[in-house]
């Protein structure tokens, strides 16, 4: 962004320098700021969401095995009387509860892994809050051009003017041009 605004710089001379472009140059900065700190903002909470996912599988992995132990202790017969239908489908429950939680969480990661990769493959800025200007209408460009159009026409209007001045002094006639501009 700054080469950008730097090679406009560059084309300037010191008297057409625009205080306005300084002004976008630091509006182009305090959003690259603001991205950055929204990127941020995205890793840690793609970070977060990553711990509460190990977490939660841990959890359901403790579950699983506890179950698988219960059943392992408890023969046939025993396993009726120690677990009951009840607790074995409220441990179920359980587990399918962490199951989607866990998938839950897995997809919020994928989600913050591609928001992320987005935004930098995009250049770290959001273009949902990013204005992006256009050359085509660029105000330092029409100011030139203006200023331009203004010399033309006051080089114009002097040469007019020395031809009067001329024919004045010399004691002619004021030719009939003058008097139709």
């Amino acid at each position: 962004m700054r080469a950008i605004l730097g090679s406009y710089d560059s084309e300037l001379t010191p008297a057409e320098y625009s205080p306005q472009l300084t002004r976008r140059m630091r509006e182009a900065e305090d959003m690259v700021q603001k991205v950055h700190a929204h990127s941020s903002e995205m890793e840690a909470q793609l970070s977060q969401a990553l711990e509460e996912l190990g977490n939660q599988k841990q959890r359901a992995d403790m579950l699983e095995m506890e179950l698988k132990v219960l059943q392992a202790q408890a023969g046939p017969t025993e396993q009726s009387v120690l677990l009951s239908r009840e607790e074995a489908s409220e441990l179920r429950v359980k587990v399918e509860e962490l199951e989607g939680e866990r998938s839950r969480l897995e997809e919020d990661k994928r989600r913050l892994e591609a928001q992320l990769e987005h935004l930098t493959l995009q250049g770290d800025y959001d273009q949902s809050k990013t204005k992006v200007l256009h050359l085509s209408m660029n105000p330092a460009r029409e100011a030139q051009q203006s200023r331009r159009q203004d010399q033309a026409r006051l080089q114009e209007e002097c040469e007019q003017l020395r031809k009067l001045v001329c024919a004045l002094e010399g004691g002619g006639p004021v030719p009939a041009s003058f008097f139709k501009s």
